[in-house]
């Protein structure tokens, strides 16, 4: 059951990827702008439509118009070559596959400065005597293939596309390995005492709630007013007797309530933290009696009627690699966007050879 409609940005955590995830999306928010703003200014034809390929089409060699040994960017503490830098684009191709982004010069300043980002946090994380687990490397890159061979069709045709864009099972590791370190290093910038401290001031955030709400939504034919007070007398039925899942069954605007079969939930929603839900409606599940018939509550979307039917405070443990990850991905975007860019001393973006 889908409840996007009412809530925010939901928090997980993986246990292996985390830096990668965080990474990536840096890296691809940049390229698919960069790629709607080309598509959009060198577009030959507007009310053409977009021929389609699949991914792999766009899985092609990256290859760059300077020597190997080249400095392509310095940093304080290293720099990065020509050469270095046309194995990570590849390598980004590899694991995004379909991203056409990687090849388009335009995004190639925002993908070397979070290449010299995940170098310096690797190097602190060696220096803080973390270390990347070997198993773990190779399960990560066992998902890798398995992935590209799902796209590809078989085991022959990954092992081609990876010696096409000139990668072996070293390079790949040795990025992987990179990213380890960075997982280690972030992982470990809050101290469990810090970490509870984090918990306190969240704890509402991780309450798992328990509900059904019927929505009735404003919108430029339904008036604030007009939406209010239908939302109203829903409630006045509800608090009547009638029954409320029923009630949202038919009643209710919100699209979660409906099944891709078709089927309706009542407007239930089970066990969603309530740091998921938007403010309005997170404040009414954290306050409100339980199986009791709300107020109309106002959000975004218009107008809800309420009922908690369970809270559960989670303990510290439970939701302490949540908070981890929480931690990390603050960690990263205060390096990435305020440390970075005074480390970096110089630039020199290639192109593409032709």
């Amino acid at each position: 059951m889908s409840n996007k409609s009412i809530t925010k940005g939901g928090k997980a955590f993986k246990k292996s990827f985390l830096l990668l995830t965080v990474f990536l999306l840096v890296i691809l928010s940049a390229c698919s702008s960069r790629s709607a703003e080309k598509g959009v200014n060198d577009a030959a034809d507007p009310t053409e439509p977009p021929a389609q390929s699949s991914p792999a089409e766009h899985m092609k060699k990256i290859s760059l118009d300077v020597p190997a040994q080249d400095v392509v960017a310095k940093y304080q503490g290293g720099e990065i070559t020509a050469g270095t830098f046309e194995q990570y684009l590849n390598f980004l191709q590899l694991i995004s596959p379909g991203n056409p982004g990687f090849s388009d010069p335009a995004s190639w300043s925002d993908i070397i400065d979070s290449l010299i980002a995940v170098r310096v946090l690797a190097d602190r994380g060696e220096e803080q005597g973390y270390s990347e687990k070997s198993d773990e490397i190779d399960q990560q890159y066992s998902d890798i293939m398995k992935s590209l061979e799902a796209l590809l069709g078989n085991e022959e045709a990954v092992q081609k596309k990876v010696e096409e864009l000139g990668l072996n099972e070293q390079s790949i590791k040795s990025f992987l390995r990179t990213y380890a370190l960075v997982d280690q290093y972030l992982a470990h910038t809050k101290s469990d005492d810090e970490l509870k401290q984090m918990y306190e001031k969240e704890k509402g955030d991780f309450t798992l709630t328990t509900v059904r709400h019927i929505l009735v939504m404003t919108s430029d034919q339904v008036s604030d007013e007009e939406a209010k007070a239908k939302a109203e007398d829903l409630m006045k039925r509800a608090r009547s007797g009638e029954d409320f899942a029923k009630l949202a069954d038919e009643y209710s605007e919100d699209p979660g309530n409906t099944n891709p079969d078709g089927t309706k939930n009542g407007g239930l929603y089970e066990n969603v933290p309530a740091g998921q839900w938007t403010s309005a409606f997170k404040e009414a599940t954290l306050s409100l009696p339980l199986h009791e018939v709300s107020d109309p509550v106002k959000t975004e979307y218009g107008y809800h009627v309420i009922v908690v039917e369970n809270r559960e405070e989670q303990p510290f443990d439970a939701v302490k690699e949540q908070l981890t990850y929480e931690a990390a991905n603050n960690a990263w975007y205060t390096f990435y966007n305020e440390e970075l860019p005074k480390l970096i001393q110089e630039k020199h973006l290639p192109q593409q050879a032709s």
